[in-house]
């Protein structure tokens, strides 16, 4: 049935779709000065923490004691954070960014840094800006802040919050953004446009598609000097998986069973994208060609919202009913991505919170077992060891402002510190304690 309705819309789509593409997209040319910076190569760079959107690291959180380090701000509150954190490096150690609303009540938004003791320093975006982000920033290899807000615009910061740069893309923008690696910006909207804006400013395409809050997925190809190798998906509303390439031509077209609100999860080595709707089915299809994997099926029974996350052949998946699963991969294996009986029991073990779940987990595949990290809307943040056929729960964490964990979903450092915000406004970094010496204290210095 799913391939049926995959030939159908296929003709469809192409023909509606509206792409402008060939020579009609705007060329990201740098010779005027502008740089170009892929991803920054730091712990949790951006929303699901890289470029294929795999939520996976390869640090051991194994040994995090699961107590707290610190709570930011240490007095009142910031706006509510339904955005996640991002991590980068002050030169040694790491540093923890956001953008949010300040504890004063003012609705200017500000940057913050925050050290691996709670220190913290608090930059106002300049100029004032005081809509809404519903989206993760990213942070660039040249040191810049990259954020897509509510009115339409992707925005660039430097540490101190200076506006460098301001790319117009339209409509509502909830999804977070992804960065190729010559620095061009892809966003899409929740009023269904979708973006690729170039490090100097001009829009390389503007398309129309379905509605999302989803992030795009990047698979970089082989030749890593050519992004026209790269293909960009992005899952929507209209309950489609598109793929294009950086001038806008479409690849190929996938339809789910339901309106899809995660993000794609990219697995480039296995010719892989992953795919989870609103109805509670996951999808495996083939990144050359967008063919479903039909010996490949699972039903959560439940919406999914939250974005999957990679392990090692394993997919974990987080359901709104409280439920999260490890997916087996291993029989994925096979090029024709057609072979083998379908069959539901890909789980390999199952794991029921007290509450939903909108947070997308997080992976460390760094210690003896991969450790999976998120939080629910009880506001209990949860660290699952994966041992094969079952989850071993080593600590659970309950938000102390007695708020959800909501959509701002864990990054980790790289010493396996957990960093998650709430809907009550505060930021946690959950691991073994800070120093007594090192008091949290916001300052208006600049960021180092």
């Amino acid at each position: 049935m799913i391939m049926r309705q995959y030939l159908i819309v296929v003709g469809l789509v192409i023909a509606a779709m509206g792409c402008k593409s060939g020579e009609d997209s705007v060329s990201c040319d740098t010779t005027g000065g502008a740089p170009l910076a892929s991803l920054a190569q730091h712990s949790w760079p951006k929303f699901r923490r890289d470029v294929a959107n795999s939520g996976q690291t390869t640090v051991d959180v194994s040994t995090n004691p699961g107590q707290t380090r610190w709570v930011f701000p240490p007095a009142g509150a910031l706006g509510s954070l339904s955005a996640s954190p991002i991590i980068g490096t002050d030169g040694t150690n790491d540093l923890v960014y956001l953008i949010a609303r300040g504890s004063d009540g003012s609705a200017q938004l500000r940057l913050y840094g925050i050290d691996r003791n709670g220190n913290s320093t608090a930059q106002p975006l300049d100029p004032e800006l005081t809509t809404t982000l519903t989206s993760t920033p990213l942070l660039s290899e040249n040191g810049r802040i990259v954020a897509a807000f509510a009115d339409g615009a992707v925005r660039e910061y430097d540490m101190s919050g200076e506006q460098i740069s301001n790319r117009g893309v339209g409509g509502f923008i909830s999804g977070s953004p992804n960065i190729d690696r010559e620095g061009t910006i892809y966003v899409a909207s929740v009023t269904g446009t979708f973006g690729s804006v170039c490090a100097n400013g001009g829009a390389r395409f503007i398309i129309t598609v379905g509605g999302t809050q989803s992030s795009v997925g990047i698979a970089q190809g082989a030749n890593p000097d050519d992004v026209g190798d790269d293909t960009f998906i992005l899952a929507s509303g209209d309950s489609r998986v598109r793929a294009v390439n950086f001038r806008a031509e479409q690849q190929w077209v996938f339809v789910a069973s339901a309106p899809i609100q995660a993000s794609v999860v990219v697995d480039e080595a296995n010719d892989r994208v992953y795919v989870a709707d609103t109805a509670g089915r996951v999808f495996a299809v083939r990144l050359s060609d967008g063919q479903p994997c039909t010996d490949f099926r699972f039903d959560a029974g439940a919406p999914i919202s939250a974005s999957p996350a990679l392990g090692s052949a394993t997919l974990y998946v987080a359901a709104e009913d409280g439920s999260v699963y490890a997916l087996n991969l291993a029989g994925l294996t096979d090029d024709t991505c057609e072979t083998g009986t379908p069959s539901n029991d890909v789980a390999r073990w199952t794991f029921q919170a007290e509450a939903k779940i909108r947070s997308s987990p997080a992976v460390a595949t760094g210690g003896d077992m991969p450790v999976v990290v998120f939080g629910d809307d009880d506001g209990v943040v949860h660290a699952l060891a994966d041992a094969d056929t079952r989850a071993n729960e080593l600590w659970s964490y309950r938000l102390d402002d007695g708020s959800a964990a909501g959509r701002s979903s864990p990054a980790i450092g790289s010493d396996g510190t957990v960093y998650i915000g709430s809907e009550g406004g505060h930021l946690y970094a959950i691991g073994s304690p800070a120093p007594a010496t090192a008091a949290p204290t916001p300052t208006a210095t600049p960021i180092p």
